[in-house]
């Protein structure tokens, strides 16, 4: 596990409870976590530091989360990375504010718990580096799963596929794509796993 480089995380966030709250949950679950109190602060992390992910807040001291998020959108550098926006601004327009903007998501603070945040950012993480030209080429393994077969019941409820192996949006088969990872310079193979719809191109 040390040749295995670990996904930066960057936390934007002025309320110290929830800072600490989704900080420890994502360390316990494998990623290195940075944070920023302030949106000056936080804008500038993002654009020095190049994290594989960013957490953003909306209502920041200094610079808001929707200037953040257009900042960051029109830079080189980050104009790629995944943004979820996490706020107790709940209304539609605020919603699609961000959206428009370019966050990958908007989440509610009061709605999602850690443990589904995670797997919300494991989701979006592995679609981004499926998406990164200089990987797409390397996917060279799709496994089928049989749904009744050893653990399949298991790993299909932890995905939420309802102990079926389908896309939930066309309801064709999925696989699992494994791709070679880079980071991984040892001897042997390390991959980064995903499963697939190739039918509508969905990653879970």
């Amino acid at each position: 596990m040390a040749n295995l480089q670990r996904s930066k995380i960057l936390i934007i966030e002025d309320h110290p409870m929830t800072q600490e709250l989704f900080k420890t949950k994502l360390i316990m679950a494998g990623y290195d976590v940075d944070f920023a109190s302030d949106g000056k602060t936080g804008l500038n992390k993002a654009l020095t530091t190049n994290p594989d992910l960013v957490l953003l807040d909306m209502v920041l001291p200094k610079l808001s989360g929707l200037e953040i998020l257009a900042e960051l959108r029109k830079n080189p550098k980050t104009t790629k990375t995944p943004i979820i926006i996490l706020s107790n601004w709940d209304q539609d327009e605020d919603i699609k504010k961000g959206l428009e903007l370019g966050a990958n998501h908007f989440f509610s603070k009061t709605l999602i718990t850690p443990k589904e945040l995670v797997k919300k950012i494991q989701v979006l993480l592995s679609k981004s580096r499926v998406e990164d030209e200089s990987l797409s080429f390397l996917i060279s393994y799709h496994v089928n799963i049989q749904t009744n077969q050893a653990d399949a019941p298991q790993l299909a409820k932890d995905f939420e596929f309802n102990e079926v192996f389908s896309c939930s949006k066309c309801d064709n088969p999925i696989t699992l794509a494994l791709i070679p990872d880079k980071a991984f310079v040892s001897k042997g193979h390390r991959f980064v796993a995903h499963f697939v719809c190739h039918n509508c191109s969905e990653v879970y």
